[in-house]
């Protein structure tokens, strides 16, 4: 309410970034917005997201007043918004995915995919090019979105699940203080082609990387971080990290939403972790 201020967590909740001519780019999950920023920290400019001519607003938009009618008010779920925001080489277009389905009216979503939009930094607009993100069932969400080269891109795709099905809650338990009630089952690192869209705009699924049944045969993984068995999964509930480190390995992490989110042991706060993988044979598909 002051003539000048900081922003803060309360005006935008940053997912994505990206840097480009000297100028940073933020994705943001309450608009959704784009935010454009100088190295200097100020912000330049924010811009409110376009589909197909037309607005979309979160629930959390300064604009959308309780009450709110899912669908009609607002279109993108909360904390939706741009949780992967690519920068694309060769063309130096954004691509910024939304988290989750869009709301249509009524309250429901348009279906299981993900909406990913096309905005150019030089022209400071959307493009008005959009494609369709194809979720694998029991996928709920992404959590990254990152190029690796001028079309394949790779995608965290998860559910809402966290800790090891090896120690999922007994059918009927009513005590869960041991044990993970709804355990992760769809944790991926989904490798695509952004140049081939289908008939129906869905992005082409190159192949993906299971994060709940990683090959650990050198027993790499730290004691707790697995269910052995020369065997590696990593099952969190927010897993917010993808990028390539060079031709054959992958830099993954998780965000621990501390202290809510657990993963490794039940009741116990989880860790930030970082893992390096070897997946040459996704890296080098086609």
């Amino acid at each position: 309410g002051t003539e000048s201020r900081y922003l803060t967590g309360a005006d935008f909740d940053t997912e994505s970034i990206q840097v480009l001519d000297g100028e940073v780019w933020i994705g943001d999950e309450f608009g959704p917005y784009l935010i454009r920023a100088g190295l200097d920290g100020v912000i330049r400019q924010v811009y409110a997201t376009e589909l197909d001519g037309k607005e979309l607003h979160g629930p959390d938009t300064y604009s959308v007043f309780v009450p709110a009618e899912a669908g009609k008010d607002y279109q993108v779920q909360r904390s939706g918004g741009y949780e992967g925001m690519a920068l694309q080489p060769g063309t130096n277009l954004l691509w910024a995915m939304l988290e989750k389905p869009i709301l249509v009216e009524g309250g429901a979503t348009e279906g299981n995919f993900l909406r990913v939009l096309a905005f150019d930094p030089k022209a400071g607009a959307w493009t008005g090019d959009s494609v369709k993100f194809k979720l694998a069932e029991g996928a709920t969400a992404i959590g990254d979105f990152n190029f690796i080269d001028e079309t394949r891109a790779l995608v965290i795709e998860r559910d809402n699940g966290e800790g090891d099905p090896s120690m999922a809650c007994a059918e009927g338990a009513t005590d869960t203080s041991a044990c993970y009630p709804k355990p992760a089952l769809v944790k991926h690192i989904v490798l695509v082609d952004m140049s081939q869209i289908d008939a129906e705009g869905y992005v082409r699924r190159i192949g993906y990387v299971d994060l709940m049944n990683i090959a650990d045969p050198d027993a790499k993984a730290l004691p707790g971080m697995g269910a052995g068995a020369e065997r590696f999964s990593f099952p969190f509930f927010t897993i917010e990290d993808v990028i390539r480190v060079d031709e054959t390995h992958i830099l993954v992490a998780n965000d621990n939403n501390l202290p809510f989110s657990g993963g490794r042991i039940p009741g116990v706060a989880a860790n930030n972790e970082f893992i390096l993988l070897d997946v040459a044979d996704l890296l080098a598909a086609k």
